[in-house]
C-alpha cells in the first residue's frame, strides 16, 4: 500500500491481498475486503463470492428488468437469489455487480449518452466543494458515497440535506468509524430526507449502538 489509510482511530500502512476477476487481459472486478474496515476477511469474501457465483448459474438475466434506480442485480427474474444478494457483505456484492456491468449488452451505448449506469461517485465533506460536486452529478440518476466524520457534524448535516434537495441520486455515508454514538443518532436525526440513504457504512465503532439505532430509526447499515 503506498499511502497509509485511516480506518477509525487505526491506520492500516501494511500490504493487504486482492483477487482480481478477469476477461482476458483485462481486469473487470476485484474483490477487496479492508482489515479494519469489513468484517468479512478475504477468505471468507471469496468463498461467499464463489458460492453465490454457482447459484446464478442457475438463472437467467433479464436485462429489461434493469432500471437506473435499482442495483444491477434486479435483472435477475429470481426474487430469492435477489434477497440472498441482498446479505452478502459490501465487498463481495460490489464484485458482483463489476461482473454484471461487464456483460451489460447497453453498456457502451449508455456510456456514450451518458445515461442509467454512471460511475459511483465520491463527495468527501469538509474537502470537496459543495456547489461543484452537486453541479457535476446533477444528472446522476445512481448512487454516491459521502464521506463524513472529518468536519464539523453541523456542517456535514447540512451538506448531505443540500445534496438530498437538489439531486436524485442515493446516498451511501461512510464515516469510517469516526462517528461516536451521540453524534451518529445526531446526523440521522437530522437528515430530512432518510429514504434516499441506502445505507449507512461503519457509522460508529460498537456494534451494538449499531444494532440498536437501526431498530429505533429503521436504518440499513454496512460493515
Amino acid at each position: 500500500m503506498k499511502t497509509p489509510i485511516k480506518i477509525g482511530q487505526n491506520t492500516l500502512l501494511a500490504n493487504r491481498s486482492i483477487i482480481q476477476c478477469m476477461s482476458g487481459n483485462k481486469p473487470i472486478a476485484e474483490l477487496s475486503p479492508l482489515p479494519g474496515l469489513h468484517q468479512e476477511s478475504l477468505e471468507c469474501a471469496f468463498a461467499l463470492l464463489k458460492d453465490f457465483i454457482k447459484k446464478c448459474f442457475e438463472y437467467e438475466i433479464n436485462w429489461s428488468n434493469f432500471t437506473p434506480e435499482k442495483a444491477l442485480f434486479n435483472a435477475y427474474d429470481a426474487p430469492e437469489v435477489i434477497l440472498e444478494f441482498e446479505n452478502l457483505p459490501p465487498s463481495v456484492k460490489f464484485t458482483i455487480e463489476s461482473l454484471l456491468l461487464n456483460q451489460y449488452p447497453k453498456l457502451s451505448s449508455l456510456i456514450d449518452q451518458q445515461r442509467e449506469i454512471r460511475p459511483s461517485s465520491l463527495f468527501i465533506c469538509g474537502t470537496d466543494s459543495l456547489s461543484s460536486f452537486i453541479k457535476q452529478n446533477n444528472n446522476n440518476l445512481g448512487t454516491v458515497k459521502i464521506k463524513v466524520g472529518r468536519s464539523n457534524l453541523s456542517h456535514e448535516i447540512h451538506a448531505i440535506n443540500q445534496i438530498l434537495e437538489q439531486t436524485k441520486f442515493k446516498l451511501r455515508i461512510d464515516a469510517n468509524c469516526e462517528l461516536s454514538a451521540k453524534s451518529f443518532e445526531k446526523m440521522v436525526l437530522g437528515i430530512k430526507n432518510r429514504d434516499r440513504i441506502d445505507y449507512f457504512e461503519s457509522p460508529v465503532k460498537d456494534l451494538n449502538v449499531w444494532n440498536n439505532l437501526s431498530s429505533k430509526y429503521q436504518l440499513k447499515l454496512a460493515v
